[in-house]
């Protein structure tokens, strides 16, 4: 596994999940938001893996897909646990 890849894979990821989370609040479609924002990242899961997993396979890697899938989670908890972007977004709507 090309671990330099696989980390620029999942911050891809991550932060097409993160974008995705945050403009759901632009937009309303229920009365509760936060359900609402849960509700659509749980919509962008899926398409984001497969486009990670597209951008990762294009050039003819050879990785397990579990190891991959395995390493690319870890490092969205790891950046969802050091980037606080529910805080941020918190205080950002405080502003609105």
């Amino acid at each position: 596994m090309h671990i330099k890849r696989a980390i620029l894979v999942a911050i891809l990821v991550w932060i097409l999940g993160v974008s995705v989370y945050t403009a759901s609040y632009l937009f309303s479609f229920l009365e509760d938001p936060e359900l609402q924002a849960n509700l659509m990242l749980t919509l962008a899961v899926i398409p984001g893996a497969m486009l990670g997993a597209f951008i990762y396979y294009k050039n003819g890697q050879k990785t397990h897909g579990l190891k991959l899938g395995g390493f690319m989670f870890a490092t969205a908890m790891a950046l969802d646990a050091i980037l606080p972007f529910r805080y941020l977004l918190y205080h950002w709507e405080v502003l609105i």
